[in-house]
Formats: C-alpha cells, structure tokens, sequence
C-alpha cells in the first residue's frame, strides 16, 4: 500500500491549493474540528509568508505549464481582510492563475469589500458555510457570546448575488436537518443560491459525534452513483438540476440548479 500510495503521489501534479491564513475563527461553531484554544488564539500569517506561498507556486505553476487554482482557508479567511485583497491584487492578473477561492462562514462579509473583490470579475469566488433553514443553521453555528449568524450569511448571498460574484454553498449533514434537506434545497433556491454541496458531519470532538446522522438517513455516495437523493431532486422537478459528485470528499454531494460553468467550489 505504501508502494502503491508513493506512486500516485509522484506521478500526481496538483493544481489546486488551500492557503490556511489563520488558526482563528469569529464564530464557534459545535461541530468544529478544530481545537478552541487554536480558534480563539491561534496562529495568523505574515503577508511575507503569503507572499513567499505564492512567488513558490507561480514557479510550480510555470515550470510545469499548467493553471492553478488557490483556495484560502482558516479557521476563518476574511479575519485576514487585508491579506487577501493584497494577495489578489498582486497576483491574480497571473496568467497561471485560474481561480482564486475563498472559503469563509460570511459574516464577516461587507458591501465595502464585495465590490473590492467585484472588480476581479469571474476569477474570485466563494464557498459559504450555510447549514439550512434559520432555525437549524442558528443551532450549530453561533458566535462565542451566543449570537445567530444565519441573517448575516443571508445578507452575504445577497450582495454577492447584486454583485455577480461567483460562490456556492457548503452544508453539514447533521441529525438537525438531515430529514428536510429537501425544504433546504427549495429554501436555498428561493434566496439565490444555485450550487450546494451537502458534506455529512465529521465526528471530530464530543458533540460532532452526537450530530452524525443515522446511517439510513445519510445521502449516501458510492462511486459515481448517488443512492438516495430522489426526495430532493424530486423538491425541485421543473428546475435545471445537476448532480455531481464531489471530487476530494467521497461523501459529498453537489447539487447545481441553473448555469453550473458559472459555479466553482
């Protein structure tokens, strides 16, 4: 197996790259998996240190004649604002550059920054934590002093919308909303979201396990073939609805209702 795992990682060029920016995260959420300590106190990048990232994989990138694609992560990325508009201004207009991503719960997403990054036009995009209808997405993804976030994601979705920037919408699978991911679905459409990516709870601490759903409750991936999904694209019969599997996250399933060549997650 080693052999084996060793040879596929020789003869893989990647092309895709997650930049975790910070150790940090504004909001505290059940299910993390990562340590609070880390969340509250962790570490955040110098911008040298972005920049020594990126000089590293725009020579990858030239030597092996291929387009990249770089995803900012965390904890949580848009804790580090600045560092981000910084990095995307210097190197985006890279030809090498296919897409830069940032992965962030939204809330701490502003009209000021969406038209910052607007002006980069199809080559940034978005994936937003969202774990459906507010009721549920306000049980397990709350601030540290308690407060809802789901109105501030909402608000996101919109001004992403006005603005035409590209994003899609990640959700955690839990015992909470696992039986209405259909209502989810329909709900989604309704406030304009058009690609979803339903990812199950990872049983990472205490409370992540208690949320794992019941195995015949779970959408459940094998392979190319999606066992069970029919309540859902059934919820949105009339609509034009692709259904993906997740390359990377065997257990994830992605949904695209409208123009999927306008979507990356």
């Amino acid at each position: 197996l080693a052999r084996t795992l060793k040879k596929i990682f020789l003869q893989t060029q990647p092309s895709a790259f997650y930049i975790n920016l910070t150790d940090k995260c504004n909001l505290n959420c059940t299910y993390c998996y990562v340590p609070k300590d880390m969340r509250l106190k962790g570490y955040t990048m110098h911008y040298r240190d972005l920049e020594a990232i990126g000089t590293k994989l725009l020579e990858y990138a030239d030597k092996n004649n291929i387009f990249i694609g770089i995803t900012f992560h965390g904890g949580e990325p848009l804790l580090c604002k600045e560092l981000i508009i910084r990095f995307i201004d210097e190197y985006i207009r890279e030809k090498h550059i296919k897409y830069i991503s940032i992965m962030t719960n939204a809330t701490l997403l502003d009209e000021d920054y969406v038209k910052l990054i607007a002006k980069y036009e199809e080559k940034i995009t978005f994936g937003i934590s969202l774990d459906g209808l507010p009721e549920i997405h306000d049980k397990t993804r709350r601030t540290w002093d308690g407060k809802r976030t789901y109105n501030l994601v909402e608000k996101a979705i919109h001004l992403l919308n006005k603005y035409d920037i590209n994003f899609g919408i990640i959700t955690v699978v839990t015992t909470y909303n696992v039986k209405v991911l259909s209502e989810i679905i329909k709900h989604y459409y309704n406030i304009g979201v058009t690609s979803v990516l339903l990812n199950p709870v990872s049983p990472t601490n205490k409370h992540a396990y208690s949320l794992v759903p019941e195995i015949e409750d779970l959408i459940i991936m094998e392979n190319t073939r999606i066992i069970s999904v029919g309540r859902i694209v059934n919820s949105l019969i009339g609509k034009d609805v692709c259904i993906e599997k997740n390359r990377g996250l065997p257990t994830g399933i992605k949904f695209i209702v409208g123009d999927s060549s306008k979507v990356k997650i």
